[in-house]
């Protein structure tokens, strides 16, 4: 049989726990039901990493250095038009 002490640390611990487990699972679950990329986002992401990474960052974090602005931002998308950005990917920057 636990000692007294054992029982009341296990006792405390349980919430720590059960939060620990629910926490697992909802990453698990997450990462297990993620849809597969179709081949054209696939392709967009080997263009981004070839070519606009390197100013926008790998994370499309921007490089201020080279005016390059942050892409992951909502400020910046609700900023610009669609068009915009369509014109900007296939025809590029200056």
């Amino acid at each position: 049989m636990p000692s007294p002490a054992t029982r009341s640390w296990s006792v405390r611990s349980w919430p720590a726990v059960s939060l620990a487990i629910a926490a697992f699972l909802a990453i698990a679950t997450t990462e297990c039901h993620r849809p597969a990329l179709t081949e054209t986002e696939r392709h967009g992401q080997e263009v981004y990493a070839r070519t606009c990474a390197v100013c926008h960052g790998p994370n499309g974090e921007g490089y201020a250095a080279d005016q390059a602005p942050a892409l992951a931002q909502p400020d910046f998308l609700a900023s610009v038009s669609d068009d915009f950005l369509r014109s900007s990917i296939t025809s590029g920057r200056s």
